[in-house]
């Protein structure tokens, strides 16, 4: 499983990026409220850049099923953003 600093760095804090340190440091606080699987799946995703379907065949599950954890899961940022006054994109 990945560290939270692992997917973190994946975030970065470059222009190219537009990501600050402070926006990097609150997105690192919001994976770590998410379960485990969770925090799965988007490493998958956006650390390791696998498609949904070669993470549904890592993980055991349909591609499907990986699609709604995923939603499931982007929603539940915006959602613990939203509670604290913020977007993403107020993030960066």
């Amino acid at each position: 499983m990945h560290s939270i600093e692992e997917l973190s760095g994946s975030i970065g804090t470059d222009e190219n990026r537009g990501v600050s340190e402070a926006g990097r440091e609150e997105i690192v606080s919001l994976l770590a409220q998410l379960p485990p699987a969770s925090r799965k799946v988007l490493a998958m995703f956006y650390h390791e850049n696998m498609r949904s379907m070669e993470i549904a065949d890592c993980l055991g599950l349909t591609e499907t099923e990986i699609c709604k954890i995923h939603a499931q899961t982007i929603a539940s940022i915006h959602s613990l953003l939203a509670k604290k006054g913020k977007t993403l994109v107020s993030c960066a």
